[in-house]
């Protein structure tokens, strides 16, 4: 039996074995991000829940650049809120557009303080896809030994 849950505007939203369907994550997105709504809902990025969500990786970055750590914070509990409550081509977006494109490399203060607030789980993960796809910009992150190309990435629910 589909369960209701009330979103902040009192809009109830069905979910089935609580996953939140595209739609749904897309409404709770942009409550949650309203400078990014416009772009959401953009014509051009339209169905296109990869860019979507790699609206938000763009706007952390320019976070973590001008060091407004507090949104850097936001963003990622809603990521850790949500991540698991999703369907699962919005759970591979999560990751593949937003996690693997956040650039926390490097010993800036910015870059430091942004990988002690994500939760270890997640930290190791985005670890595993930069070391994988951008091998010499993790410089700082206590990176361990670089995989072999036969290394899989595996994500614990």
């Amino acid at each position: 039996m589909p369960k209701s849950k009330a979103n902040k505007n009192n809009t109830n939203l069905i979910t089935v074995n609580d996953c939140l369907t595209t739609d749904q994550f897309l409404i709770l997105y942009s409550e949650e991000f309203p400078n990014l709504e416009s772009e959401i809902y953009d014509e051009g990025c339209r169905d296109l829940i990869y860019v979507q969500i790699g609206l938000l990786s763009n706007y952390i970055n320019e976070c973590i650049k001008e060091g407004a750590i507090k949104e850097v914070r936001r963003a990622f509990i809603f990521f850790e809120r949500i991540v698991n409550r999703v369907n699962s081509e919005v759970e591979n977006a999560f990751y593949v557009s937003f996690l693997e494109h956040i650039k926390m490399g490097g010993d800036s203060e910015n870059a430091v303080a942004s990988r002690k607030l994500l939760n270890p789980k997640y930290l190791e993960i985005w670890r595993g896809l930069n070391e994988l796809m951008f091998p010499d910009k993790i410089a700082g992150t206590k990176k361990k030994k670089s995989p072999d190309k036969s290394t899989r990435i595996k994500i614990k629910r």
